[in-house]
């Protein structure tokens, strides 16, 4: 997840064919993605306890 801020700080370094559009699509996914992977961590943290 650290890996996916800096990928959005510097979106132009690592995908320098990226608009400024499609950087916010990347970020929204990424945060996104992020979301859902972390709360679904908690979801099954309850269970296993």
């Amino acid at each position: 997840m650290a890996l996916d801020t800096l990928c959005i700080k510097y979106y132009w370094v690592v995908f320098p064919a990226f608009s400024q559009e499609t950087a916010v699509t990347l970020g929204s996914w990424v945060i996104g993605s992020n979301f859902i992977v972390l709360i679904i961590g908690l979801l099954l943290k309850e269970k296993w306890e």
